[in-house]
C-alpha cells in the first residue's frame, strides 16, 4: 500500500450495428465553458447540488460551483486523481488518488480512515488464488491471507445517499469498502459472515448507482445489490467491457464501454444482455474515456473531441462544445437530466443545461426514431398464414426529438426488408423489400404479403426498418423478430 503523502490545503452475441449521426450544423445544445483556474488535464469530475468538484492529472482537487470560481482544496504529490464522487446533496465527497481516498466533509479534505478496514476471513492462515476474489476461502493459491490488502488498487467510488458511499477495489483483493457515516469510517463489505466472497469472478470492478441499487461490473460479469452490499446477486452477462451505465428509468437498458478500446467497443442492450448491439462511431480511432446515463439516454466522452449522445434505442449523435471540437474529454457527470458537465484537456470544464436539445440540421433527435428491438412495430405482434400468403402489418410512429414540431420531424421514408430461413438452420434470405412513407402525424402503415413458399417452415421472420432521415431526425435502423402464427 502506498504511503499517504498529501499536501492538504484546508484539510451474448451482438445483434447489429446501430446508426451514428454527425451534425451538419452547429449543435443546438447550449454549452458554457467554466473558468477553472488550471490548464492541467482534468481526469475526474462530479456535480451534485450546488457543488462541482474535479481532480487533475497532477493530483489536485478543486471545488467550486457551476458558475466557476474554483479553489484548490488538496494535492496528492506524484499521483493522478482517478475518480471523484459527491453525495447527492453535494455536501460530502470522496476523491481517489493513487491507493488512497480523501474525504470531503463540506469544508475540508482529509485522508480516509482505514482503521476498521480488514478482511473477515474464515481461514486467515490459508492462501488465496491469484486473479479474482476467492469464492472459497482456504483454496490453494498464491497469496497468503496476511498479504491481502483490502485498500490496495482503489478503482471507483459512488454514493448511495448522503451518508453511504462505496469504493471498489481492483486486482486480487476485488472488494468493496463502505461508509455509512459520510466518510468518517470505512469497513470492508464484500464478504459474508463466513468470509466467502460476494463478488465472485469480479476483477477491476466498475460501480454504478441507480436509486438504491448498486451495480458492479467487470468484463462480462455484472452483479447487483439491492441492500447496500448486505447481499449481491448475479445480474447478467454482457459484452467484454469495463464500464457500465444503467438507464435510471429502465434498468434493463444498459450501456458498456472499454476505456482503452476503439469506440466500436461500446454495446447497448434493452433486455439485460439477452442480446445487444454495437454502436459504431464515424471515426473508430477515437477512444471512450467515460459514460454516464440519464433517463432514456446515455453520454459518452473520449479522445479527439468525442462527445456523443446515445438514445435509449441506440442512435448515436456527435455533440460539440464551441471552440473545443478536438478537445480530449476524460470525464462526465450529470447533476440532473438537464445538467451535464464534461471535463478534459487544458483544464476545460463545459456545462450543458439542456443536453437533450436537438443538434440542429441533420443532427437528429436524442433517440432512435424507430421502436426498440423489444417492441416490434407490427400490428398484433405476429404474422399470420392465410392461404398461400404470409401477412402482417407494419404500423408505428416515429419518435420526435424534444423541441421539434411535426412539420419538422414527420417526413421521409422507411425502407422495409423481411428475411426468413425457409429450412431449419438455413441462412436467412431476403423475401420481401418495400418502402413506406411517413405521414404528417409521424405515423407509418404498410401491409406486407409474402408468398408462403418463400418462408417455408420458418417460425420467425426478421423485419428490418431503415428510416432515411430528415432535417431533424437522423438515419435510424431497427431490427425485429416477428413470430409466424400458423
Amino acid at each position: 500500500m502506498k504511503s499517504r503523502t498529501a499536501a492538504l490545503i484546508g484539510a451474448a452475441l451482438p445483434l447489429t450495428t446501430l446508426a451514428f449521426v454527425a451534425p451538419s450544423a452547429q449543435a443546438a445544445v447550449p454549452w458554457t465553458v467554466l473558468p477553472t483556474g488550471t490548464t492541467d488535464l482534468i481526469t475526474a469530475v462530479d456535480y451534485k447540488g450546488d457543488t462541482v468538484a474535479f481532480g487533475t492529472v497532477t493530483g489536485d482537487v478543486y471545488v467550486g460551483t457551476a458558475t466557476g470560481g474554483f479553489a484548490p482544496a488538496i494535492n496528492v504529490p506524484g499521483e493522478v486523481v482517478s475518480d471523484i464522487s459527491l453525495s447527492p446533496d453535494g455536501t460530502k465527497g470522496v476523491a481517489l488518488a493513487g491507493n488512497d481516498a480523501y474525504v470531503y466533509d463540506g469544508a475540508s479534505w482529509t485522508a480516509a480512515d482505514w482503521t476498521d478496514v480488514t478482511y473477515d476471513l474464515a481461514a486467515p492462515g490459508a492462501t488465496y488464488p491469484n486473479g479474482f476474489c476467492p469464492s472459497t476461502p482456504g483454496s490453494p493459491g498464491d497469496f497468503p491471507a496476511a498479504s491481502l490488502d483490502p485498500t490496495v488498487d482503489l478503482a471507483d467510488v459512488e454514493w448511495l445517499d448522503n451518508q453511504t458511499a462505496l469504493i471498489s477495489v481492483d486486482d486480487v483483493e476485488s472488494s468493496v469498502l463502505k461508509t455509512t457515516d459520510g466518510g468518517a469510517t470505512w469497513a470492508e463489505s464484500a464478504r459474508d459472515s463466513a468470509g466467502s466472497c460476494l463478488l465472485e469472478d469480479i476483477k477491476g470492478p466498475d460501480l454504478t448507482v441507480t436509486g438504491p441499487t448498486v451495480w458492479v461490473m467487470s468484463r462480462t460479469a455484472i452483479m447487483r445489490s439491492l441492500d447496500a452490499f448486505a447481499t449481491v446477486q448475479p445480474f447478467g452477462v454482457g459484452a467484454d467491457h469495463e464500464k457500465l451505465a444503467v438507464d435510471p428509468s429502465n434498468p434493463l437498458r444498459q450501456l458498456q464501454s472499454k476505456d482503452s478500446a476503439h469506440y466500436t467497443h461500446l454495446a447497448l442492450t434493452e433486455n439485460a444482455w439477452e442480446d445487444y448491439a454495437w454502436i459504431r462511431s464515424s471515426d473508430d480511432t477515437k477512444k471512450v474515456n467515460d459514460i454516464v446515463s440519464a433517463p432514456g439516454r446515455f453520454y459518452a466522452v473520449g479522445s479527439g473531441g468525442l462527445l456523443e449522445r446515445v438514445g435509449g434505442s441506440g442512435l448515436a449523435e456527435q455533440l460539440t462544445v464551441p471552440g473545443h471540437a478536438s478537445t480530449e474529454w476524460r470525464a462526465a457527470a450529470l447533476n440532473s437530466p438537464t445538467e451535464l458537465i464534461v471535463a478534459g484537456a487544458g483544464g476545460t470544464l463545459a456545462l450543458a443545461t439542456n443536453p437533450k436539445a436537438p443538434t440542429g440540421g441533420g443532427g437528429g433527435g436524442g433517440d432512435n426514431a424507430l421502436p426498440p428491438t423489444s417492441n416490434p412495430p407490427v400490428a398484433g405482434g405476429t404474422a399470420s398464414v392465410k392461404g398461400g400468403k404470409v401477412r402482417f402489418k407494419v404500423r408505428g410512429k416515429l419518435a420526435r426529438p424534444d423541441g421539434t414540431s411535426k412539420a419538422q420531424a414527420c417526413q421521409g421514408k422507411i425502407k422495409v426488408t423481411v428475411k426468413a430461413s425457409p429450412k431449419k438452420k438455413s441462412t436467412p434470405r431476403t423475401v420481401k423489400k418495400t418502402k413506406v412513407k411517413v405521414k404528417k402525424s409521424c405515423k407509418y402503415v404498410k401491409k406486407i404479403a409474402i408468398k408462403r413458399s418463400k418462408i417455408g417452415k420458418a417460425k420467425k421472420l426478421r423485419l428490418i426498418l431503415r428510416f432515411t432521415g430528415n432535417d431533424v431526425i437522423g438515419k435510424s435502423t431497427g431490427k425485429y423478430a416477428v413470430r409466424v402464427r400458423r
